[in-house]
């Protein structure tokens, strides 16, 4: 698989959030994976690794949904054996299995979104201010003065069939600021994953052009903007 940059920036598909998401159903999600993904949908990939893919790459995808309710993060994933040993809400999902992992910040904001959904659907639930992530690294503060503890902030739902597992996580307008659910609206984001299929280390995409494998290296992450009738779109 190619890791080559599209000439032109990927596109989000559009599709109005069904009015009582919490209760949607596996056939509701878009083409299975055994098909091509959805037009628009964003590809996994390693984008550090140049034109290559690391031994043992498994294929995925995301795409992004919204209306003024809330925005929707549908990801698809090629696993033979999907699992993760988190089993309630913000342990260190990432250090047991498998994750779907959304990296969302609003334009002009000074603070972002990471939320993990395992196969068995629990959730981390983080948020970091400006030198957030940076902080953390140095040692200076620890994960959970970031942690998000209201298990109602967002939603999420998650499927396991064989050769595959899906996820859908919702962030309803409360996750974001007064009004910005609305077309024009502008955010960076990057969609990514960890795949722990496999014994031995965990292999690591994202849907961002990341210049090294690491998720919040917000210069890499890519632009979208909320518009009317096709839904958010990848903005320059």
């Amino acid at each position: 698989m190619s890791n080559a940059l599209p000439t032109a920036a990927p596109t989000l598909p559009t599709a109005a959030l069904p009015v009582a998401y919490r209760a949607t159903a596996l056939a509701e999600l878009p083409t299975p994976f055994a098909a091509a993904p959805p037009p628009g949908a964003l590809r996994l990939r390693q984008a550090w690794r140049g034109e290559t893919v690391q031994p043992g790459f498994r294929d995925g995808w995301f795409r992004v949904h919204w209306n003024e309710t809330g925005l929707a993060v549908e990801s698809v994933f090629s696993s033979p054996r999907p699992r993760n040993a988190a089993r309630r809400l913000n342990e260190h999902t990432w250090e047991l299995g498998e994750v779907a992992e959304t990296f969302l910040q609003e334009d002009g904001a000074t603070r972002y979104v990471e939320v993990h959904v395992t196969p068995e659907n629990q959730r981390l639930q983080l948020r970091f201010p400006h030198g957030g992530i940076e902080e953390l690294r140095a040692g200076r503060r620890d994960l959970a003065s970031f942690l998000i503890e209201d298990p109602e902030w967002a939603w999420s739902q998650t499927w396991i069939v064989p050769g595959w597992w899906a996820s859908r996580l919702v962030l309803p307008a409360d996750c974001f600021s007064p009004g910005f659910l609305k077309a024009g609206s502008r955010f960076l984001a990057n969609f990514s994953r960890y795949d722990c299929a496999d014994d031995g280390d965990p292999i690591l995409s994202a849907t961002a052009p990341l210049a090294e494998p690491f998720y919040h290296r917000r210069q890499n992450w890519q632009t979208f903007c909320l518009v009317e009738s096709s839904g958010p779109r990848s903005g320059t």
